[in-house]
Parts: structure tokens; sequence; C-alpha cells
């Protein structure tokens, strides 16, 4: 607003983007593959015919870094549901995203670039050295830097996570970099978790793990970065 250049997305796409609700309905219409879901904005929207298969996972809807999200947060059953909800309303006043649980392999897909924009890389999250499996990221793993990356993977689903991020990143309108995070299923299938327009780039980041793994610095990936938002503004 005050004509100051700066890099990164604007205000319009992060917070579209931080929105889980309305990125997955943004996604559904352009054909992107998300998890079957509900929102729960009171009590009163706690209804078991909402609910088509178990296990789900309770997320709040605006946060980020894995915010609200425990042990407690995936559950199994009806009960279990209702409990974990009613917490989250009550602890953080904003409307509750109910998704099914993806089993599987969960990976970031960081992105560079402007149109064209190009997938910097696919890394794999994991936990003690192991894919996520049945496991979720937690606020306290999240905060204690308790996960892990693994590049190169080399799997048969990169090709379609990377169409799959690329068409997001657009569709949102993101702007210099950003990342996708999505779950693979048992048939190899990715399903959007999460879009960042303003995603961390910090030393513990999937950006810069990609960068080492080839033989980048980080200074020379931020530069990337920076290049990219010189670029758009048409700079010299």
């Amino acid at each position: 607003m005050a004509g100051i250049p700066f890099v990164g997305s604007d205000s319009y796409a992060t917070s579209v983007a931080m929105n889980k609700w309305h990125t997955k309905v943004i996604g559904q219409t352009y054909g992107i593959r998300t998890a079957p879901f509900t929102v729960i904005e009171n009590t009163g929207f706690i209804k078991k015919e909402n609910i088509q298969k178990y296990p789900v996972i309770a997320k709040l809807c605006y946060e980020g870094s894995s915010m609200g999200l425990d042990e407690k947060s995936k559950v199994y059953d009806f009960n279990s549901l209702q409990k974990q909800v009613k917490y989250l309303l009550r602890t953080y006043k904003q409307p509750v995203l109910v998704e099914e649980f993806i089993t599987g392999t969960e990976i970031d897909v960081p992105i560079i670039g402007n149109r064209p924009e190009t997938v910097f890389g696919i890394v794999g999250i994991s936990l003690d050295n192991k894919e996520m499996g049945d496991r979720h990221l937690t606020s306290k793993i999240v905060y204690d830097d308790k996960y892990c990356f693994h590049y190169p993977m080399n799997a048969s689903f990169e090709t379609e996570a990377s169409q799959m991020s690329l068409k997001m990143y657009d569709i949102l309108g993101c702007r210099d970099f950003g990342r996708m995070d999505m779950r693979i299923n048992s048939n190899g299938e990715p399903y959007l978790l999460e879009a960042h327009a303003l995603p961390y780039i910090g030393k513990h980041s999937s950006f810069n793990h990609i960068a080492e793994k080839n033989g980048m610095k980080y200074r020379d990936m931020i530069g990337m970065i920076l290049d990219n938002a010189i670029a758009r503004y048409g700079f010299n």
C-alpha cells in the first residue's frame, strides 16, 4: 500500500492461503486432490453424519506451524472428535477443519519463481528417520525441530505432486516463493494438505535442505528468491 517493493506474495494471497478451509475449496474447484473434510464453526455443527470415514484429524482453520495440533488431534470415533473440537473452539475461538487422515508419506514441495515458476525440489518429512505413516506433526515437534528431511526422493508420485503444487501456486497468486504440503496415500496419490504463500525459509527448512544437498550455500538460495522479486519489479 505504501508503494515499497517487497519479496513474496501479497496480502491477499497470504490471507487466503492461511485459511485452510478456503484453500481446500479453491483447490477442489480446480481439480486439486485434497482429503474429504468438513468445517465446524460452533458446537452445533458437530454431527455424526458429517464424518464419513475415520480416522480424521482436527486442525485450526487459520493457524500455521502446527499450532493447535497435539497427540489428541487424530481421532478414531465421534466421541473423541467431539471432545477435541470443543477444546479447540473454546481455546482458540476459530473454526475447526476436520479432514480424513491420509496415512502415508508426507512431503514439502518448495517452489521458486514467477510464471514460469519451478519446483525447487520435493522433500520427504520424517520422524525418527522413519516416514510419517500414521503419525502427524504436532506443535511441540515443530517448535522443537524434531522432524527431518529426506532429499532426493526419486519417487513415482513426484511428477503429479509437482503439477498439483504449481497449479495451486498459480491459483492463489503466489509470488517469488511458496510451499505446498502434501500426503501421499498407499496408492501413490498426492493429497494437498496446506498451501504456504509465505513459508519458513530458515536454516532448518526444506528450502535450505534442498540447497545444501545440491551444493548451494544458504545465501545463494535466498539470492534466487530475491532475484525473482527483483525481476518481477523490473529493476536492473
